[in-house]
């Protein structure tokens, strides 16, 4: 028993000691750029490198007041988070619809509702560019939005569709019978339900959009509405590249990321769970 409880201890330290290993070896580049960011650009690439030298926030300074990075995060928290609220909502109302109601077409719409996810994004930009050139939607924070949407609203309402269809049937009668209508059943039974699984969307969607690079490069022109992610690319595409002020664009846009998940983390995990129990 002794011996077979030591090798059992050897075995999981062996494990911890692999994980920690493998993770170490993943974040080292996140730590080697997180370093880079507080060096000044003259002591980046001094060779052996100096890891703790002459750190100093100029490059944060700089991407703040030289490449505008505080407007960049503005537009960007403000196209992600009317995008994930908008899309969301209208989700949630068409995942009820299609778990509670039983009408004509039904198979139609919810093959609608999934056929973009089956159509790859880049073959609808031309046609898109031209209908939003047309129509003056170009560089246009609501022309964003729409086009964000169909992103985000698929996942969510098949998402949201099964833990719907999770949830009794039995529930919404019992309201019914003392009164309730559709919209106090929503919002006061069903809703606070399937949070979890509303909060999971949100997220998943909110980083999409957080991260969108493609959509935004293409339907803007200016600067009004540039993301930080488009900033990085032009910074990048720069001929002179300033290691030390990308990298911290790079790790002030994380930050915003970061926080969401660490707000609503447990939400967030217990959603995959229940959904890996249902599934």
């Amino acid at each position: 028993m002794r011996r077979r409880s030591s090798k059992k201890m050897i075995m999981g330290a062996g494990k911890h000691l692999i994980m920690v290993i493998v993770s170490m070896f993943m974040l080292l580049p996140l730590i080697w750029g997180l370093i880079t960011s507080f060096k000044p650009q003259s002591k980046i690439f001094v060779y052996p490198p100096q890891i703790f030298s002459e750190l100093t926030l100029d490059n944060y300074i700089q991407a703040f007041q030289r490449e505008g990075l505080g407007r960049h995060l503005v537009s960007t928290i403000g196209l992600a988070v009317t995008s994930t609220v908008i899309g969301i909502l209208f989700a949630t109302f068409a995942a009820y619809i299609f778990s509670r109601y039983k009408f004509r077409g039904k198979a139609f719409c919810t093959t609608f509702v999934v056929l973009p996810m089956l159509i790859p994004g880049l073959v609808n930009l031309i046609p898109l560019f031209n209908v939003y050139s047309k129509m003056g939607l170009s560089d246009n924070f609501f022309g964003l939005v729409l086009l964000y949407l169909p992103g985000i609203m698929p996942f969510s309402i098949m998402v949201l569709q099964n833990y719907l269809r999770a949830v009794p049937f039995t529930l919404e009668e019992a309201a019914m019978i003392d009164g309730c209508s559709r919209w106090q059943i929503l919002t006061k039974i069903i809703l606070p339900v399937i949070i979890p699984g509303i909060i999971a969307v949100g997220m998943i969607g909110f980083v999409n959009i957080w991260n969108e690079f493609i959509i935004t490069l293409i339907f803007t022109s200016g600067r009004g509405l540039r993301t930080v992610t488009l900033s990085l690319y032009y910074m990048v595409n720069a001929n002179n590249v300033n290691y030390g002020v990308v990298c911290a664009v790079a790790f002030v846009n994380i930050i915003p990321v970061l926080i969401i998940f660490l707000l609503f983390r447990k939400q967030f995990i217990s959603s995959m769970i229940d959904g890996a129990i249902k599934g």
